[in-house]
């Protein structure tokens, strides 16, 4: 017995038992271990993302200094100079033709949603008075009905009042009993009437739906006429070549760019202001447009019947018009569309 109770009384930790707030408390450690690896390896993840952005940034700023450098070589010399500035205003020239297409699209499309949204709430007014006209009809329908069933009782209790005496208690009995069946007849009416009067005041509080954007004949009659304006803007710049020229300025860079002599350079830069003012000029526009859109309306086909852009072949012969009615035949559609001139894909509604 002593040995037995000097084993006891060691209280080995292997022969004792943790308690369930030990057990707890070692898993919760577990779990908050866990949960820091899983923290730590998603912040390595976000420096070694963070790490290489900036590189890439750091690759960007190295490639900005040296296209600077660069352009500042090549407008110190001379001879190159000229041909840089007349790059940037032929860039120039592209952007304001750019931003003419989206102030004409954006004012079409503000234009055109008002029509859509004038004509959808006509509709819904003009199906709202239908509807509640109809509706009138059967309120006047049971209203009738319900002033023949008034009319039937209250003749039914005329006739009880003239059934005095003894002699018409089966009568009145009878009569009593037809008063209180017809109720229910009249409750049923006035239960009808109750309820249209319900629907009629239900369809009188309807809201309008809310718009759900223009229409595929909307957006393609506003790119019908965003195109129209992109053949205008080709149109006035006809000179010196400016349309074919613009195009290869935004396809090349500036060191690429070769425009000849001073005296050339500017010729071309002169040409280019008078451009940039009648590209910004409204003057006759309307007209020359509404000439192009009847034009591309009639050859214009579509890919299937929900595209907006009209597919660029089937606008081959359509060219804006000289004052005389000469086909001016500087940019073609198909060439606009397809080489996206004035970066018209941007401003085209899909």
């Amino acid at each position: 017995m002593a040995l037995v109770e000097k084993l006891a009384a060691l209280r080995l930790p292997f022969l004792q038992k943790q308690k369930p707030e030990e057990d707890e408390r070692l898993m919760q450690l577990f779990r908050n271990r866990a949960g820091l690896k899983k923290a730590h390896s998603s912040l390595q993840d976000q420096l070694y993302e963070l790490k290489e952005r900036i590189k890439q940034q750091d690759g960007v700023v190295l490639r900005s200094q040296e296209n600077m450098n660069a352009l500042e070589t090549l407008l110190g010399n001379p001879e190159s100079g000229y041909s840089a500035l007349v790059y940037f205003q032929l860039r120039g020239l592209w952007r304001a033709c750019h931003q003419q297409l989206e102030i004409f699209a954006g004012e079409l499309e503000k234009q055109q949603e008002e029509r859509e949204r004038r004509k959808q709430l006509f509709e819904f007014n003009q199906d709202m008075r239908n509807r509640l006209a109809v509706i009138d009809g059967r309120l006047a329908i049971a209203e009738d009905r319900l002033n023949e069933q008034k009319a039937q009782r209250t003749e039914m209790e005329q006739k009880l009042l003239r059934s005095r005496g003894f002699w018409n208690y089966f009568r009145r009995r009878t009569l009593r009993h037809q008063i209180d069946r017809h109720r229910i007849h009249i409750d049923l009416a006035q239960g009808d009437c109750t309820k249209i009067r319900e629907e009629h005041a239900a369809v009188e509080a309807e809201q309008a739906p809310a718009f759900p954007g223009l229409t595929v004949d909307g957006r393609r009659a506003i790119n019908l006429a965003t195109i129209a304006y992109a053949l205008v803007l080709g149109e006035r710049l006809a000179t010196h070549g400016l349309a074919g020229r613009v195009k290869d300025a935004m396809a090349k860079r500036v060191q690429e760019a070769q425009y000849g002599s001073r005296e050339d350079c500017e010729t071309l830069m002169v040409a280019i202001a008078q451009a940039i003012g009648a590209v910004r000029s409204r003057k006759d526009l309307a007209g020359e447009i509404k000439v192009c859109v009847d034009r591309l309306r009639e050859a214009a086909q579509y890919r299937s019947p929900n595209d907006t852009v009209p597919l660029g072949e089937t606008l081959g012969g359509v060219a804006p018009s000289s004052p005389d009615g000469r086909p001016i035949l500087t940019l073609s559609a198909p060439q606009i569309l397809a080489d996206d001139y004035w970066h018209i894909y941007r401003v085209l509604l899909r």
